[in-house]
């Protein structure tokens, strides 16, 4: 530098002198702003030296997967729907598929129903002997006639607990059962868990029950006796038919 010519403070040797346009970089150099503090090593390994990740984004693709899912799922639901709503009875069985059905097609059993000591209903007994000793409706009983009432009186008669069901789907079956006395048990509603009712044996005659069939569910009215003996079952008894029930007493 000439002796006498002094440096203007914060005049770089290299910028060109005042008025003339700044000369463009060459290919590949970096102009670096004197004023901007250089990066530190930490900033360039915590920004990865890349292009910052956007903001809130979801992977790519991840929308379309959701929605698969609730497609999916949707079918699903309606599924369900059709199959245990809409359809009602849907996987219920039906009475003609019962296991007990297409062997009470072919008729009744042809074992009669046994009653032997273990069937005895005496406390039923008693309660029935005692009303027709003080001449008051015999319960549980209807039609009874004079002959049977006499018989009660007489202590001739021995009831017999057994258990009358629905062999097949609980479906609102009824029935009634006339005695060979000439009195009715009934109407019973038949179900799968059964009802106890108690058949009046008199003394020195042969018993035997009619079941009449008073309502029928579906395909027919389908009954079940159980005594300590063993089982008794029906033929298919149509609404208004009637099937015979032999019983044996031992």
């Amino acid at each position: 530098m000439p002796a006498g010519i002094r440096q203007e403070d914060g005049m770089s040797s290299n910028d060109p002198p005042e008025g003339q346009p700044l000369q463009s970089a060459p290919p590949g150099i970096q102009r670096l702003n004197s004023e901007a503090p250089p990066q530190s090593a930490d900033d360039v390994s915590t920004t990865g030296g890349g292009a910052p990740p956007p903001s809130g984004g979801k992977p790519p693709g991840s929308s379309s997967k959701n929605l698969v899912r609730l497609l999916i799922l949707a079918v699903l639901a309606f599924g369900g729907w059709y199959y245990f709503g809409h359809s009602g009875r849907a996987g219920a069985m039906t009475e003609e598929e019962s296991p007990m059905y297409q062997k009470q097609k072919l008729g009744p059993s042809a074992q009669p129903a046994s009653l032997t000591a273990s069937d005895v209903d005496r406390v039923r007994g008693d309660r029935v002997r005692e009303a027709a000793l003080h001449g008051d409706p015999i319960p549980g009983l209807a039609n009874p006639s004079p002959e049977f009432v006499q018989a009660l009186k007489d202590g001739k008669v021995q009831f017999y607990a057994v258990r009358l069901y629905d062999t097949c789907v609980e479906d609102g079956d009824v029935v009634t059962l006339r005695l060979s006395s000439g009195v009715d048990i009934g109407p019973v509603p038949l179900t799968n868990a059964g009802t106890t009712v108690s058949f009046p044996v008199v003394a020195n005659e042969a018993p035997q029950v009619t079941v009449i069939g008073v309502k029928d569910g579906t395909g027919g009215i389908t009954v079940g006796v159980q005594t300590s003996g063993g089982m008794w079952y029906s033929g298919i008894i149509p609404e208004g038919g009637t099937e015979t029930m032999p019983l044996t007493v031992r």
